[in-house]
């Protein structure tokens, strides 16, 4: 054979290597990988330093080692592939030195997220700055000097996601944009760079929150996209990159629309994804991810069940060894936590606290997901001792949380979340120690992670409230007697956290604590009044969150546990005593679902024609929907079918929100769809007084509305809510007993005692006696 042949049969066993590579890609057959790593192998020992053909096997076999790598999350593959790597940069020809630079940045970056080493960071910049250098010279091609400066860019992203300073960030992003320049329209590499930078981009608004970082890093996704035509192979990637970014700016704005958008476009991407595709796995986790997003948002139950549904599918695709198996297993806990906070069951949570446990020995010591998986391990930790009670736990939970806070300087996204954390536990054992000096610890980090969150994040609100529990726990020395209303009123009006968060935090908040506790912080009338404003607020935010995009029973399980917050709005309105402004409160927080369907049926004969006719049509579509709608039909459908039908009901009420508003711009509509104010409603005692009876832990008092319009508060002071139950069981009794009849006797006495005859002397009613005959 001769020396020719030889050459074109070493191109071919190199060219067939390139090709096996290509369908484990597709089809995830480690077979695939053994066959071209040995073809390689046999390649490399075959020829000599200088040969093209040495090149591109040992090139070849990084790639080969990377893959097998994901597919084992053995480092040592890693490892060797540097190794190769640099031996590559060895043998490199001037024309090829540019792609065996790449290559070793490349897998440097695949080693440094796995073991923390930051020193290899360095090494591969600084070969990268060389090859920048050498980009002068004419020999080089714009396209490899293009590659050059987007590894360059990656290499400064890996530093900000290691170390979290921002200049990192920042230099990335500049450098993708060079990289972008040099790949115009038409280029081949070009989707490449575009989804690298809006990448870089997405992750520089996570980290300072600026609404023009994500409005670009979208419209670069879509340009992505728009190369990536059906049946192209990175489809599906740009697809699920996009999804993600609407996703962010769903959090943000609070748009259903970006949220059903994001769904089905991950839809889509799992469709071209079939197992055993490789990507597949990526494709279920990012759907349950966003299922758990629309679970927090509205509490729809079957969001949750698909998302474990899912995460089950991708364990069976992530065996041990697999390189998602951690995120798998991170995922899962995370989604069993909801399944336990939903179902009160411990089987939940043990499981959840098992699979990260798992999690956190695969991941190496500076694994990039350690940080995290070691948050959610403590909070689930911190939940268990909540069940138990039992301290060793609890001292884990805290241990487990110290660490992680140290994987994440000042400046990194999630310093702020790990100090919220940390700051729970502590506040734990202050309050199991009386002891004042955890409070001041959880204070502090509370207040730094406030620092670190401008206006506009989404979970401001919820740092602000978390502010507020400590102070009204343990008033820490150094809150100012008024910080904690004012924390409550700015974050039941910060919009940037969606209304179904923001009332279940403050109404927990709320019920947590007796009157007597948080009336002492409220001494002063002003202070009084701000609390009353703010269970105006929290009432103004039910008929959001029981919005009408929502299935009936989503709508009934969002005001859960609200049920006594207008009661106890009012209560605090009489400690005023403001009895008109605790009238409105009660209308606006009773039956929402009858006060909803009467907006449905209300007369519009005040509107014009054609704003008429829209909200009527809406109107008309959404009560059909209500009508129509059951649990049981809802169970017989695919998601894909139900999520459609969620996006449009959101669709319309959103839209007849919007038609509400524009009837309020007419002069003397102003109030259109709004709860009736006092004045409105003391018109229904024209005819004779109106006497609302109040009794919840706040007070017990009556209401008396005189047909002049006045509202006049009754004090019952004899009267007590405990007092109230103690009645009616003993009423009860009663009835079950003849021979205990006497005690309804004694109830109906005291009744008419405590309260009919306040009632009846306010009322100033005088008797008058006929004369005899």
């Amino acid at each position: 054979m001769s020396i020719q042949t030889d050459e074109r049969a070493l191109a071919v066993m190199n060219t067939l290597a390139t090709a096996l590579v290509e369908r484990y890609q597709r089809l995830s057959n480690i077979a695939d990988l053994d066959k071209a790593s040995r073809l390689c192998r046999s390649v490399s020992a075959l020829t000599k330093k200088n040969d093209i053909n040495h090149f591109q096997s040992i090139a070849n076999l990084v790639v080969i080692l990377t893959l097998t790598f994901e597919q084992t999350s053995d480092v040592v593959h890693l490892k060797d592939a540097v190794t190769l790597s640099k031996k590559a940069l060895d043998c490199a020809s001037p024309d090829h030195y540019i792609k065996a630079l790449n290559n070793f940045a490349g897998v440097t970056f695949h080693l440094v997220k796995q073991t923390g080493r930051t020193e290899l960071l360095d090494e591969a910049r600084q070969h990268l700055l060389n090859a920048k250098k050498r980009a002068s010279s004419a020999t080089i091609e714009p396209a490899d000097v293009a590659a050059t400066i987007s590894t360059l860019s990656v290499i400064h992203k890996t530093a900000f996601e290691l170390l979290g300073i921002l200049d990192d960030l920042n230099e990335a992003i500049k450098l993708s944009q060079q990289s972008l320049d040099l790949r115009p329209s038409g280029s081949p590499s070009r989707d490449i760079a575009l989804n690298n930078h809006a990448t870089i981009l997405i992750m520089r608004y996570e980290k300072t929150g600026d609404p023009e970082d994500l409005r670009q890093a979208i419209d670069t996704y879509e340009r992505t996209l728009a190369l990536r035509p059906e049946g192209h192979p990175n489809r599906s990637v740009s697809l699920a990159n996009l999804a993600v970014a609407i996703t962010s700016r769903f959090r943000a704005q609070g748009s259903a629309d970006d949220m059903d958008g994001a769904l089905e476009l991950l839809y889509q991407s799992l469709e071209l994804t079939p197992a055993p595709h490789s990507r597949r796995p990526y494709s279920l986790m990012n759907i349950a991810v966003l299922l758990v997003s629309r679970y927090h948002q509205f509490q729809e139950a079957r969001d949750l069940d698909e998302c474990v549904r899912l995460l089950d599918q991708m364990g069976e695709l992530c065996g041990e060894g697999h390189s998602l198996r951690v995120a798998y297993l991170s995922n899962l806990g995370s989604a069993l936590e909801l399944q336990y906070r939903r179902s009160s069951d411990l089987i939940y949570l043990k499981r959840g606290i098992r699979c990260l446990r798992d999690a956190l020995r695969v991941c190496g010591p500076r694994d990039i997901n350690k940080p995290t998986l070691l948050q959610n391990l403590g909070r689930q930790l911190r939940t268990l001792f909540q069940k138990n009670t039992d301290i060793n736990i609890l001292q884990e939970s805290t241990r487990v949380l110290e660490d992680a806070l140290t994987f994440y300087s000042t400046e990194h996204p999630r310093r702020p979340l790990a100090l919220r954390n940390l700051a729970r536990n502590y506040a734990i054992q202050g309050f199991r120690t009386g002891d004042k000096d955890w409070a001041v610890r959880a204070r502090d980090l509370l207040l730094e992670a406030l620092s670190l969150r401008d206006v506009g994040y989404p979970d401001r609100a919820e740092v602000m409230l978390e502010i507020v529990d400590l102070q009204l726990k343990f008033r820490p020395p150094g809150f100012p007697r008024d910080c904690g209303n004012e924390l409550l009123v700015h974050a039941l009006k910060d919009d940037a956290c969606s209304p179904q968060i923001r009332l279940r935090l403050v109404n927990e908040l709320l019920q947590r604590f007796h009157p007597p506790s948080v009336l002492a912080f409220c001494n002063t009338r002003d202070s009084l009044q701000q609390l009353v404003d703010i269970f105006s607020l929290a009432t103004h935010l039910l008929p959001e969150v029981a919005f009408l995009g929502l299935d009936s029973q989503a709508r009934l399980t969002a005001l859960v546990g609200t049920e006594s917050l207008g009661l106890e709005a009012a209560g605090y309105a009489l400690c005023l005593p403001d009895c008109a402004r605790a009238v409105e409160l009660l209308e606006q927080s009773r039956a929402i679902f009858w006060s909803q369907a009467l907006k449905l049926r209300s007369p519009l004969d005040d509107l014009p024609k054609d704003l008429r006719a829209e909200i009527t049509e809406v109107c008309q579509w959404l009560e059909r929907d209500s009508l129509t709608w059951s649990r049981e039909s809802e169970a017989s459908e695919p998601l894909a079918t139900l999520t459609h039908k969620a996006a449009l009901r959101r669709r319309q009420s959103e839209k007849l929100s919007n038609l509400f508003l524009r009837a309020r711009d007419i002069p003397g509509l102003e109030r259109f769809m709004l709860h009736e104010r006092f004045d409105s409603l003391a018109r229904a005692a024209s005819s004779g007084p109106i006497i609302i009876l109040l009794a919840n832990k706040v007070a017990c008092s009556g209401i008396m509305i005189k047909p002049s319009g006045q509202a006049v508060h009754v004090p019952l002071p004899q009267v007590t809510i405990e007092r109230l139950g103690q009645l009616r069981k003993d009423w009860r009794k009663g009835l079950c007993k003849p021979k205990k009849q006497q005690k309804q006797f004694d109830v109906l006495e005291e009744l008419w005692r405590n309260v009919v005859k306040p009632i009846i002397d306010a009322l100033e009613f005088k008797a008058r006696l006929s004369s005899p005959p």
